[in-house]
């Protein structure tokens, strides 16, 4: 799962909201990773703030 994936990415050893929207983001052929899309919601942007 791209949720695990990015958890795993980020060095968490649990999966919360933040990873599952990772994983939204980074599917990205799903209607949320195209409505995340058109309001310019990008993986860079939320893995920089996620990593802080």
């Amino acid at each position: 799962m791209l949720a695990q994936g990015e958890s795993r990415h980020l060095r968490h050893n649990f999966v919360g909201t933040e990873q599952i929207l990772l994983g939204l983001i980074a599917e990205g052929t799903g209607i949320a990773a195209i409505t995340l899309n058109r309001h310019k919601v990008n993986l860079k942007m939320h893995e920089l703030k996620l990593r802080g």
